[in-house]
């Protein structure tokens, strides 16, 4: 679980934890970590926590060959780290840089990560956090756009590269969901928003189909804000 600490990615996490998964953790954020695999031990599961930022392949390399070692397998990888930062036109080949390293790149050495493990078993899952961004583009988020429809666009090839395998890969992309990432958003409340329960019953969702059955993409739509872009 990547983006583990916070938002959805805590969500998700503290759900796997209850159904009985034994969940590795891997954020940037020790202390976030060490919070979230107190709660989830307190559920009765195990978690395994492996610090790293996406950004450095070789760091999330170590981090999974560390859970493989301690856990055994990997049977589900939720890639759901991501960072925010506006600007389209303006913005600085620094920010872009973040973002393309964190969102595209980043997520990219995840997957390549873990495939070894799933291959060898011929089963596993992949599922992609990824954006209603990276379908439509913004211009106040260009550069976040970007490397979203990055993202969408690895996830239809992995989709169709493993298609005669047994690992199965999905993408989830929410629009506006009530996270700190949201926060500031004024066209919106947060009780307008997507809830990071609604992403959490979309992956169970995904997990409770049959190996013959696979979806390549769910998109999970804010419902007032396109009734206000409507009226527009």
């Amino acid at each position: 679980m990547t983006g583990a600490s916070r938002g959805i990615g805590r969500s998700i996490a503290l759900d796997l934890a209850q159904q009985g998964y034994c969940v590795g953790l891997l954020a940037r954020t020790l202390e976030d970590l060490n919070s979230l695999a107190e709660e989830i031990e307190q559920l009765g599961s195990q978690a395994i926590i492996v610090p790293a930022d996406v950004r450095d392949a070789s760091a999330v390399h170590h981090a999974v060959k560390t859970f493989i070692k301690k856990a055994g397998k990997i049977d589900l990888l939720v890639n759901n780290a991501g960072i925010l930062k506006e600007g389209c036109s303006n913005i600085s080949p620094e920010d872009f840089a973040d973002l393309i390293q964190t969102n595209l790149v980043g997520a990219v050495s995840v997957i390549q990560a873990v495939l070894p493990s799933m291959k060898e078993a011929d089963s596993g899952a992949i599922i992609n956090l990824i954006s209603r961004s990276g379908k439509a583009a913004y211009p106040q988020v260009g550069g976040y756009s970007a490397s979203k429809f990055g993202f969408y666009g690895y996830n239809e090839a992995l989709f169709k590269e493993l298609a005669d395998t047994g690992i199965r890969v999905s993408a989830i992309c929410p629009s506006f969901t009530n996270t700190e990432m949201a926060q500031g958003l004024k066209d919106l409340s947060p009780e307008e928003m997507i809830q990071p329960e609604d992403v959490v019953k979309t992956l169970r969702y995904l997990l409770s189909l049959s190996k013959g059955a696979s979806i390549k993409e769910i998109t999970l739509t804010c419902q007032k804000h396109v009734a206000r872009t409507l009226e527009a």
